[in-house]
């Protein structure tokens, strides 16, 4: 990827060198180089800004509101989504603005605000349905279930879970680890027979099917 940034950069197209550059952030992103991932977001966002190409702003935009979320700067993260949300509603950019509602959801959790963390995850499950996006919906559906769990809603919780299990089965997703995850953690905090409970409880409001 860094070979493919130089040699963008020796025939000039500066498009690709701001595309590949956000991809090697994100790279980065990943194995927790967030100082250089910050580095090459910022050299995206400052190519894409001079071509004036929106998209490609919306989308550097959002990936750093990741990298403030992931260092816990939650209000840098609010103003980076909010930025890229806007450029994506100007564009029409359905996919960009689910991202960004589901972000700006997340925050919500995390800052324990569940009500608004509802509303933003419904929203961007709302547009992932419109747009055929199932990995999406999952990705939503999931979420949704752990707003319930935090309220102490585990049987909706589980019903919830089972969706978002099945889809990302379905698409071969590694995501299906983490809600499996999801389901040995509750196991664990109830204890066998509570677990046993709630789960008789999501079946007989006919959602799971075991």
């Amino acid at each position: 990827m860094r070979r493919a940034v130089e040699a963008a950069e020796r025939v000039g197209d500066e498009g690709e060198k701001a595309r590949l550059a956000n991809n090697l952030g994100i790279a980065y992103h990943q194995v927790g180089e967030l100082v250089e991932a910050r580095r090459l977001y910022q050299e995206s966002l400052k190519i894409a800004e001079e071509l004036g190409d929106k998209g490609g702003i919306a989308s550097t935009l959002h990936q750093l509101g990741m990298l403030a979320q992931d260092v816990g700067d939650y209000a840098e993260a609010r103003r980076l989504y909010q930025e890229s949300l806007k450029i994506a509603e100007e564009l029409g950019d359905k996919g960009g603005i689910a991202k960004s509602l589901h972000q700006l959801g997340m925050l919500a959790q995390h800052t324990g605000d569940y009500a608004e963390a509802r509303r933003l995850y419904q929203e961007s499950l709302k547009i992932a349905e419109e747009l055929g996006d199932k990995s999406g919906i999952a990705i939503s559906v999931g979420q949704l279930g752990r707003i319930a769990k935090l309220e102490g809603d585990y049987a909706t919780a589980v019903q919830l879970w089972v969706v978002a299990l099945g889809i990302f089965e379905e698409l071969r997703s590694p995501k299906a680890d983490i809600v499996r995850g999801w389901f040995a953690r509750l196991r664990d905090e109830l204890g066998e027979e509570r677990f046993e409970e709630v789960l008789a409880k999501a079946q007989g409001e006919g959602a799971v099917n075991e």
